[in-house]
């Protein structure tokens, strides 16, 4: 599912960013825990590099959400 989705989405979804595609990852719009059923749902997949992904799961899982 990864490597069908980054064929299709080869880029991180945030403007101007020119991550190598070798870092980048695969992350789920609507988090796995809020909607475990939209886990294998490929309209819930985005591309992000390993910095933005990281920054999103932090803001994903601080206290002012």
């Amino acid at each position: 599912m990864r490597a069908q989705h980054l064929a299709l989405h080869p880029t991180c979804c945030v403007p101007g960013c020119r991550t190598p595609r070798d870092r980048l990852n695969v992350d789920h719009i609507e988090s796995v825990r809020k909607a475990p059923e939209r886990r294998l749902d490929l309209t819930n997949l985005r591309t992000l590099c390993q910095s933005h992904h990281s920054a999103r799961t932090s803001r994903d899982h601080s206290w002012n959400g």
